[in-house]
Protein backbone atom coordinates (compact mmCIF):
# COMPACT_ATOMS: atom_id res chain seq x y z
CA UNK A 1 0.00 0.00 0.00
CA UNK A 2 2.76 2.59 1.24
CA UNK A 3 4.14 1.74 -2.22
CA UNK A 4 1.16 2.71 -4.17
CA UNK A 5 1.30 5.85 -2.04
CA UNK A 6 4.59 6.63 -2.95
CA UNK A 7 3.69 6.17 -7.13
CA UNK A 8 0.20 7.90 -6.64
CA UNK A 9 2.52 10.53 -4.99
CA UNK A 10 5.39 11.09 -8.02
CA UNK A 11 1.98 11.01 -10.82
CA UNK A 12 0.42 13.50 -8.86
CA UNK A 13 -2.57 11.94 -8.63
CA UNK A 14 -3.64 13.60 -5.57
CA UNK A 15 -7.13 13.06 -4.47
CA UNK A 16 -6.03 9.05 -4.68
CA UNK A 17 -3.03 9.40 -2.92
CA UNK A 18 -4.91 11.73 -0.05
CA UNK A 19 -7.69 9.17 -0.16
CA UNK A 20 -5.22 6.06 0.62
CA UNK A 21 -3.05 8.06 2.97
CA UNK A 22 -6.19 9.36 5.17
CA UNK A 23 -6.77 5.19 5.43
CA UNK A 24 -3.71 3.88 6.51
CA UNK A 25 -4.39 3.10 10.42
CA UNK A 26 -1.06 4.59 11.63
CA UNK A 27 1.40 7.07 9.61
CA UNK A 28 4.80 7.92 10.23
CA UNK A 29 6.15 11.06 10.67
CA UNK A 30 7.19 11.66 6.50
CA UNK A 31 3.44 10.33 6.02
CA UNK A 32 1.73 12.75 8.42
CA UNK A 33 3.99 15.63 6.88
CA UNK A 34 2.82 14.43 3.15
CA UNK A 35 -1.03 14.25 4.19
CA UNK A 36 -0.43 17.81 5.18
CA UNK A 37 0.98 18.62 1.74
CA UNK A 38 -1.97 16.98 -0.49
CA UNK A 39 -4.78 18.66 2.07
CA UNK A 40 -3.28 21.88 1.20
CA UNK A 41 -3.71 20.67 -2.83
CA UNK A 42 -7.11 19.19 -2.44
CA UNK A 43 -7.72 23.27 -0.77
CA UNK A 44 -8.69 21.48 2.17
CA UNK A 45 -6.54 24.35 3.67
CA UNK A 46 -7.77 24.46 7.28
CA UNK A 47 -7.58 20.81 8.15
CA UNK A 48 -4.16 21.35 6.18
CA UNK A 49 -3.00 24.30 8.67
CA UNK A 50 -4.21 22.46 11.87
CA UNK A 51 -2.40 19.23 10.89
CA UNK A 52 0.88 21.46 10.08
CA UNK A 53 0.80 22.97 13.31
CA UNK A 54 0.30 19.25 15.37
CA UNK A 55 3.64 18.38 13.56
CA UNK A 56 5.23 20.94 13.49
CA UNK A 57 4.41 22.06 17.39
CA UNK A 58 5.22 18.04 18.67
CA UNK A 59 8.00 16.82 16.58
CA UNK A 60 11.53 17.38 17.11
CA UNK A 61 13.10 18.84 14.16
CA UNK A 62 13.31 16.82 10.64
CA UNK A 63 12.16 16.88 7.12
CA UNK A 64 9.13 16.27 7.91
CA UNK A 65 8.79 19.17 10.46
CA UNK A 66 10.28 21.30 7.69
CA UNK A 67 7.45 20.45 5.35
CA UNK A 68 4.99 20.85 7.95
CA UNK A 69 5.56 24.44 8.56
CA UNK A 70 6.21 25.64 4.43
CA UNK A 71 2.43 24.00 4.17
CA UNK A 72 1.36 26.30 7.55
CA UNK A 73 3.20 29.22 6.33
CA UNK A 74 1.55 28.81 2.29
CA UNK A 75 -1.94 28.47 4.10
CA UNK A 76 -1.30 31.41 6.07
CA UNK A 77 -0.61 33.48 3.24
CA UNK A 78 -3.48 32.26 1.51
CA UNK A 79 -6.00 33.43 4.17
CA UNK A 80 -3.84 36.66 4.20
CA UNK A 81 -2.14 36.67 7.76
CA UNK A 82 1.01 37.51 6.16
CA UNK A 83 2.96 38.02 9.54
CA UNK A 84 1.94 34.67 10.88
CA UNK A 85 2.68 33.52 7.12
CA UNK A 86 6.34 34.71 7.27
CA UNK A 87 7.12 33.39 10.74
CA UNK A 88 6.55 29.49 9.83
CA UNK A 89 8.56 30.15 6.77
CA UNK A 90 11.21 31.94 9.16
CA UNK A 91 11.28 28.93 11.11
CA UNK A 92 11.29 26.54 8.02
CA UNK A 93 14.40 28.42 6.95
CA UNK A 94 16.11 28.26 10.53
CA UNK A 95 15.44 23.93 10.40
CA UNK A 96 16.37 23.38 7.00
CA UNK A 97 19.84 25.08 7.54
CA UNK A 98 20.51 23.66 10.46
CA UNK A 99 19.99 19.74 8.67
CA UNK A 100 21.68 20.67 5.94
CA UNK A 101 19.65 19.36 3.30
CA UNK A 102 19.60 21.42 -0.17
CA UNK A 103 16.34 20.19 -1.01
CA UNK A 104 14.06 21.18 1.83
CA UNK A 105 16.54 24.52 1.65
CA UNK A 106 15.39 25.00 -2.05
CA UNK A 107 11.27 23.76 -1.05
CA UNK A 108 11.59 26.44 2.08
CA UNK A 109 12.69 28.88 -0.35
CA UNK A 110 10.77 28.48 -3.37
CA UNK A 111 7.61 28.27 -1.34
CA UNK A 112 8.34 31.76 0.48
CA UNK A 113 9.33 33.14 -2.97
CA UNK A 114 6.18 32.57 -4.38
CA UNK A 115 4.03 32.92 -1.69
CA UNK A 116 5.84 36.81 -1.75
CA UNK A 117 5.06 36.80 -5.34
CA UNK A 118 1.51 35.88 -5.37
CA UNK A 119 -0.02 37.72 -1.99
CA UNK A 120 2.51 40.79 -1.37
CA UNK A 121 4.71 42.26 -4.04
CA UNK A 122 7.98 42.19 -6.25
CA UNK A 123 9.58 43.76 -4.41
CA UNK A 124 9.59 41.37 -0.89
CA UNK A 125 10.03 38.45 -3.01
CA UNK A 126 13.15 39.63 -4.99
CA UNK A 127 15.23 39.88 -1.86
CA UNK A 128 15.25 36.18 -1.77
CA UNK A 129 15.95 35.28 -5.40
CA UNK A 130 19.66 35.06 -5.74
CA UNK A 131 19.19 32.70 -2.59
CA UNK A 132 16.75 30.89 -3.65
CA UNK A 133 18.30 30.03 -7.18
CA UNK A 134 21.73 28.81 -5.33
CA UNK A 135 19.18 26.51 -3.42
CA UNK A 136 17.51 25.29 -6.13
CA UNK A 137 20.30 24.81 -8.14
CA UNK A 138 22.72 23.12 -5.14
CA UNK A 139 19.62 20.55 -5.20
CA UNK A 140 20.17 19.40 -8.39
CA UNK A 141 16.58 18.05 -8.29
CA UNK A 142 14.22 18.14 -11.35
CA UNK A 143 11.19 19.31 -9.53
CA UNK A 144 13.01 22.28 -7.35
CA UNK A 145 14.79 23.32 -10.87
CA UNK A 146 11.15 22.78 -12.55
CA UNK A 147 9.40 25.15 -10.00
CA UNK A 148 12.97 27.64 -9.67
CA UNK A 149 12.23 28.63 -13.59
CA UNK A 150 8.42 29.18 -13.50
CA UNK A 151 9.06 31.02 -10.57
CA UNK A 152 11.40 33.65 -11.96
CA UNK A 153 9.40 33.70 -15.12
CA UNK A 154 7.24 35.45 -12.68
CA UNK A 155 9.68 37.76 -11.26
CA UNK A 156 11.00 38.26 -14.83
CA UNK A 157 7.63 39.75 -16.24
CA UNK A 158 6.58 41.47 -13.34
CA UNK A 159 9.98 43.69 -13.92
CA UNK A 160 9.07 44.29 -17.40
CA UNK A 161 11.97 41.75 -18.57
CA UNK A 162 9.16 39.42 -20.87
CA UNK A 163 11.45 38.04 -23.09
CA UNK A 164 13.24 36.42 -20.30
CA UNK A 165 9.95 35.65 -18.79
CA UNK A 166 9.17 33.22 -21.44
CA UNK A 167 13.13 31.74 -21.63
CA UNK A 168 12.84 30.59 -18.02
CA UNK A 169 8.84 29.33 -19.24
CA UNK A 170 11.05 27.46 -21.49
CA UNK A 171 13.56 25.98 -19.05
CA UNK A 172 11.10 25.17 -16.28
CA UNK A 173 9.24 22.72 -19.09
CA UNK A 174 12.68 20.89 -19.75
CA UNK A 175 12.93 19.98 -15.98
CA UNK A 176 9.43 18.87 -16.46
CA UNK A 177 9.69 16.31 -19.01
CA UNK A 178 11.73 14.62 -16.70
CA UNK A 179 8.92 13.92 -14.37
CA UNK A 180 5.14 12.89 -15.36
CA UNK A 181 3.78 15.06 -12.06
CA UNK A 182 0.18 16.14 -12.70
CA UNK A 183 0.21 19.25 -10.05
CA UNK A 184 3.84 20.24 -11.58
CA UNK A 185 2.64 19.95 -15.19
CA UNK A 186 -0.49 22.05 -14.22
CA UNK A 187 1.49 24.59 -12.54
CA UNK A 188 3.05 25.33 -15.22
CA UNK A 189 0.70 25.01 -17.56
CA UNK A 190 -0.91 27.98 -15.37
CA UNK A 191 2.16 30.24 -15.07
CA UNK A 192 2.16 30.26 -19.00
CA UNK A 193 -0.86 31.22 -19.18
CA UNK A 194 -0.21 34.21 -16.44
CA UNK A 195 2.73 35.26 -18.64
CA UNK A 196 0.65 34.76 -21.72
CA UNK A 197 -2.22 37.13 -20.64
CA UNK A 198 0.32 39.92 -19.29
CA UNK A 199 2.25 39.77 -22.46
CA UNK A 200 -1.36 40.16 -24.44
CA UNK A 201 -2.04 37.20 -25.99
CA UNK A 202 -5.16 36.09 -24.52
CA UNK A 203 -6.13 33.25 -27.29
CA UNK A 204 -2.35 31.17 -25.68
CA UNK A 205 -3.46 32.18 -22.16
CA UNK A 206 -6.31 31.24 -22.06
CA UNK A 207 -5.65 27.70 -24.10
CA UNK A 208 -3.08 27.25 -21.24
CA UNK A 209 -5.25 28.04 -18.82
CA UNK A 210 -7.90 25.26 -19.77
CA UNK A 211 -4.66 22.82 -19.77
CA UNK A 212 -4.18 23.93 -16.33
CA UNK A 213 -7.89 22.60 -15.79
CA UNK A 214 -7.32 19.11 -17.25
CA UNK A 215 -4.07 18.62 -15.49
CA UNK A 216 -5.42 20.09 -11.64
CA UNK A 217 -8.98 18.10 -12.25
CA UNK A 218 -7.65 14.68 -13.44
CA UNK A 219 -4.88 15.25 -10.34
CA UNK A 220 -7.68 15.70 -8.20
CA UNK A 221 -5.96 19.15 -7.25
CA UNK A 222 -8.86 21.60 -6.36
CA UNK A 223 -6.89 24.48 -5.67
CA UNK A 224 -4.88 24.19 -8.37
CA UNK A 225 -8.29 23.75 -10.16
CA UNK A 226 -9.94 27.10 -8.68
CA UNK A 227 -6.50 28.95 -9.66
CA UNK A 228 -6.80 27.77 -12.66
CA UNK A 229 -10.54 28.43 -13.54
CA UNK A 230 -10.23 32.32 -12.47
CA UNK A 231 -7.87 32.76 -15.21
CA UNK A 232 -10.03 31.03 -17.64
CA UNK A 233 -12.67 33.36 -17.01
CA UNK A 234 -10.46 36.37 -17.26
CA UNK A 235 -9.45 35.59 -21.04
CA UNK A 236 -13.19 34.47 -21.69
CA UNK A 237 -13.96 38.17 -20.69
CA UNK A 238 -11.13 39.55 -23.13
CA UNK A 239 -11.54 37.51 -25.78
CA UNK A 240 -15.89 38.34 -25.38
CA UNK A 241 -17.17 34.84 -24.64
CA UNK A 242 -19.53 36.72 -22.22
CA UNK A 243 -21.39 34.02 -22.00
CA UNK A 244 -18.69 31.06 -21.18
CA UNK A 245 -17.16 33.62 -18.35
CA UNK A 246 -20.45 33.81 -16.59
CA UNK A 247 -20.57 30.12 -16.42
CA UNK A 248 -17.13 29.91 -15.24
CA UNK A 249 -17.26 32.64 -12.80
CA UNK A 250 -20.65 30.80 -11.51
CA UNK A 251 -18.72 27.48 -10.89
CA UNK A 252 -16.11 29.78 -9.10
CA UNK A 253 -18.89 30.84 -6.92
CA UNK A 254 -20.12 27.73 -5.96
CA UNK A 255 -16.73 25.91 -5.58
CA UNK A 256 -16.51 26.60 -1.66
CA UNK A 257 -15.25 28.46 0.66
CA UNK A 258 -12.53 31.45 -0.45
CA UNK A 259 -10.33 33.92 0.96
CA UNK A 260 -10.70 37.07 0.59
CA UNK A 261 -8.08 37.61 -1.71
CA UNK A 262 -9.64 34.85 -3.85
CA UNK A 263 -12.48 36.27 -3.71
CA UNK A 264 -11.33 39.90 -5.06
CA UNK A 265 -9.62 37.80 -7.90
CA UNK A 266 -12.95 36.57 -9.03
CA UNK A 267 -14.97 39.92 -8.55
CA UNK A 268 -12.08 41.17 -10.46
CA UNK A 269 -13.02 39.62 -13.42
CA UNK A 270 -16.91 39.66 -12.73
CA UNK A 271 -16.30 43.62 -12.80
CA UNK A 272 -14.13 43.40 -16.14
CA UNK A 273 -17.40 41.03 -17.32
CA UNK A 274 -19.87 43.82 -16.77
CA UNK A 275 -17.81 46.76 -17.77
CA UNK A 276 -17.23 44.87 -21.24
CA UNK A 277 -21.12 44.16 -21.28
CA UNK A 278 -21.70 48.33 -20.65
CA UNK A 279 -23.73 46.63 -17.73
CA UNK A 280 -22.89 49.73 -15.35
CA UNK A 281 -26.07 48.61 -13.02
CA UNK A 282 -23.99 45.31 -12.40
CA UNK A 283 -20.85 46.53 -12.22
CA UNK A 284 -21.97 49.78 -9.64
CA UNK A 285 -23.13 46.73 -7.69
CA UNK A 286 -20.00 45.04 -7.54
CA UNK A 287 -18.27 47.82 -6.53
CA UNK A 288 -20.38 49.17 -4.21
CA UNK A 289 -18.93 46.20 -2.29
CA UNK A 290 -16.12 45.06 -3.04
CA UNK A 291 -14.24 48.56 -3.49
CA UNK A 292 -13.84 49.33 0.40
CA UNK A 293 -12.91 45.75 1.33
CA UNK A 294 -9.79 46.07 -1.56
CA UNK A 295 -9.31 49.76 -0.48
CA UNK A 296 -7.17 49.51 2.53
CA UNK A 297 -5.60 46.32 1.50
CA UNK A 298 -2.19 46.02 -0.77
CA UNK A 299 -2.26 42.61 -1.91
CA UNK A 300 -1.32 41.46 -5.00
CA UNK A 301 -4.84 40.64 -5.53
CA UNK A 302 -6.68 44.00 -4.42
CA UNK A 303 -4.22 45.78 -6.54
CA UNK A 304 -5.37 44.19 -9.90
CA UNK A 305 -9.25 44.73 -8.73
CA UNK A 306 -8.30 48.24 -8.40
CA UNK A 307 -7.18 48.24 -11.77
CA UNK A 308 -10.39 46.71 -12.96
CA UNK A 309 -12.13 49.23 -10.86
CA UNK A 310 -10.71 52.09 -12.78
CA UNK A 311 -11.02 50.61 -15.82
CA UNK A 312 -15.12 50.80 -15.30
CA UNK A 313 -14.55 54.16 -13.78
CA UNK A 314 -13.52 55.51 -16.75
CA UNK A 315 -16.04 53.78 -18.96
CA UNK A 316 -19.37 54.84 -16.61
CA UNK A 317 -17.33 58.97 -17.68
CA UNK A 318 -16.13 58.68 -13.55
CA UNK A 319 -12.21 60.07 -14.54
CA UNK A 320 -11.30 62.09 -11.42
CA UNK A 321 -12.23 59.01 -9.38
CA UNK A 322 -10.50 57.16 -11.66
CA UNK A 323 -7.63 59.53 -11.50
CA UNK A 324 -7.69 59.35 -7.69
CA UNK A 325 -7.18 55.07 -8.22
CA UNK A 326 -4.38 55.68 -10.36
CA UNK A 327 -2.62 57.90 -7.95
CA UNK A 328 -3.05 55.91 -4.71
CA UNK A 329 -1.70 52.93 -7.02
CA UNK A 330 1.02 54.06 -8.67
CA UNK A 331 0.66 57.89 -9.50
CA UNK A 332 2.51 58.06 -5.95
CA UNK A 333 5.26 56.49 -4.31
CA UNK A 334 4.34 53.11 -3.36
CA UNK A 335 5.69 49.74 -2.81
CA UNK A 336 4.47 48.54 -6.49
CA UNK A 337 7.21 47.78 -8.83
CA UNK A 338 5.15 45.48 -11.76
CA UNK A 339 6.34 47.02 -14.99
CA UNK A 340 3.01 45.39 -16.55
CA UNK A 341 0.65 46.67 -13.83
CA UNK A 342 2.01 50.22 -14.06
CA UNK A 343 1.86 50.54 -18.12
CA UNK A 344 -1.45 49.14 -17.61
CA UNK A 345 -2.47 51.42 -15.05
CA UNK A 346 -1.08 54.11 -17.00
CA UNK A 347 -3.00 53.51 -20.21
CA UNK A 348 -5.95 53.72 -18.05
CA UNK A 349 -4.96 57.11 -15.97
CA UNK A 350 -4.00 58.62 -19.84
CA UNK A 351 -8.14 58.09 -21.07
CA UNK A 352 -8.81 59.62 -17.31
CA UNK A 353 -6.62 62.75 -18.44
CA UNK A 354 -8.16 62.92 -21.76
CA UNK A 355 -11.88 62.90 -19.94
CA UNK A 356 -11.27 65.24 -17.50
CA UNK A 357 -9.71 68.08 -19.73
CA UNK A 358 -6.15 67.11 -19.39
CA UNK A 359 -4.83 66.62 -22.46
CA UNK A 360 -1.47 67.08 -21.80
CA UNK A 361 -1.46 64.75 -18.52
CA UNK A 362 -2.70 62.13 -21.12
CA UNK A 363 0.09 62.94 -23.37
CA UNK A 364 2.53 62.33 -21.07
CA UNK A 365 1.44 59.26 -19.19
CA UNK A 366 0.93 57.66 -23.24
CA UNK A 367 4.86 59.01 -24.11
CA UNK A 368 5.31 57.12 -20.81
CA UNK A 369 3.97 53.60 -21.29
CA UNK A 370 5.33 54.40 -25.10
CA UNK A 371 9.04 54.52 -23.65
CA UNK A 372 8.49 51.23 -21.40
CA UNK A 373 9.30 48.08 -22.01
CA UNK A 374 5.48 46.75 -23.29
CA UNK A 375 5.17 49.19 -25.82
CA UNK A 376 5.36 46.58 -28.70
CA UNK A 377 2.75 44.69 -27.09
CA UNK A 378 -0.26 44.42 -29.24
CA UNK A 379 -2.83 45.28 -26.13
CA UNK A 380 -0.29 47.62 -25.55
CA UNK A 381 0.42 49.59 -28.98
CA UNK A 382 -3.53 49.48 -29.45
CA UNK A 383 -4.34 51.44 -26.67
CA UNK A 384 -1.93 53.55 -26.89
CA UNK A 385 -2.88 54.22 -30.36
CA UNK A 386 -6.26 54.66 -29.14
CA UNK A 387 -5.68 57.42 -26.96
CA UNK A 388 -3.59 59.16 -29.56
CA UNK A 389 -6.16 59.37 -31.55
CA UNK A 390 -8.55 61.13 -29.23
CA UNK A 391 -5.99 63.40 -28.79
CA UNK A 392 -5.43 64.01 -32.53
CA UNK A 393 -8.14 66.75 -32.64
CA UNK A 394 -6.49 69.37 -35.14
CA UNK A 395 -5.81 66.33 -37.65
CA UNK A 396 -8.58 64.03 -38.56
CA UNK A 397 -5.93 62.19 -41.13
CA UNK A 398 -3.68 61.68 -37.67
CA UNK A 399 -6.48 60.48 -35.35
Amino acid sequence: MRATLSRLVNQGLVAEALALVRNLSSLTIEERALRCELELLASNREAALRLADELSSREAPSRSVVRALVVAGRAEFYFGRLSEGQHRFLRAKELSSQLGDPTMVAIVLGSHVEALLRYVSLEAAVVHLGQYRKAAIRSGDARQLATLHRVLAEAELKSGRSHRALRELELAALHIDETTDLVESSQLALTRSAVHGLLGDATAAYYHACQAVSFAETSGARAMVRAALNNVSHFQVLLSRYADASTTLQSLAESGPRSLDSELNRRNTQLMLATAMADLGAATEIDSEFSPIAEGKRTVAAQWYKLARAVYLVSSNRPTEALAQWRTCVGEPSAIADRNYIDRFGLVAAEAHLLDGGALQAVDAVVSVSLGPHSRLPEFAASAHRVSGRLATDSHFAA
